[in-house]
């Protein structure tokens, strides 16, 4: 893999009938809806990002032929829920520690391990949310690329991300692994603040540079009730 940008779609697709029951949010997705939503990820990433390498990253058991149909259509698929740690977090009672323990587990995995030093960039998206129109791909050597904002009245000193998407460049790979180590044992994390709280925060103690763009034009779904963000 030369001069790849990797691609790391997180995803929890459920064979349930009621999956991640304390994200009420992403519950309310039937199974096969959240499975069409990520091969919709999956082609719009190929559409807008050059010399894409993606990777799934999947946190819950999901059928044969699920599995099948994506490992078509995508570089590598990481069985995250293999690792007993992720299948805790994710069965566990706060989804940021499911998030952050999946993207943990793929970078220290023995595929990462082989091509890591062919990436340009190592991009995170979730698997509902997806490239659309405006989208332009960009990326930076030496920081991280993300939406982030200071907007929490109660915190002043908390930073507010969008965790659906951000790009590290390959200069800030090992203090992005580093942050994330830091993530899964911060208290706040554990007990139920948003990863979109916990994790910039890590990035600043680890001297990431942050840079924002806003507006990013990645948006998706929140609800089969029609909700739909878009940052």
């Amino acid at each position: 893999m030369q001069d790849k940008h990797l691609i790391l779609i997180i995803s929890a697709i459920s064979t349930c009938d009621k999956p991640l029951a304390y994200t009420p949010t992403r519950s309310a997705f039937t199974h096969q809806q959240r499975f069409e939503q990520s091969l919709r990820t999956i082609e719009n990433i190929k559409l807008h990002i050059p010399n894409a390498y993606i990777v799934f990253v999947e946190g819950t058991c999901i059928s044969t032929e699920m599995i099948d149909l994506i490992k078509e259509r995508v570089d590598f698929f990481y069985p995250a829920y293999e690792d007993s740690i992720v299948y805790e977090h994710v069965n566990g009672e706060h989804k940021g520690m499911g998030e952050a323990s999946s993207i943990l587990s793929y970078l220290k995995s023995s595929h990462f391990n082989t091509i890591n030093e062919d990436c340009l960039s190592i991009t995170k998206i979730s698997g509902r949310y997806y490239p659309c129109q405006g989208f332009t791909w960009e990326y930076f050597q030496d920081g991280l690329l993300c939406h982030i904002k200071f907007d929490n009245p109660h915190h002043s000193t908390r930073i507010w991300m969008s965790t659906m998407f951000y790009t590290v460049g390959y200069k800030s790979i090992p203090l992005y692994i580093k942050s994330l180590e830091e993530c899964i044992n911060n208290q706040e994390l554990q007990n139920g603040i948003a990863f979109e709280h916990v994790l910039p925060n890590c990035f600043k103690n680890n001297n990431i540079k942050i840079i924002q763009k806003i507006p990013f034009h990645v948006g998706g779904e929140y609800g089969p009730w029609g909700g739909y963000v878009e940052h």
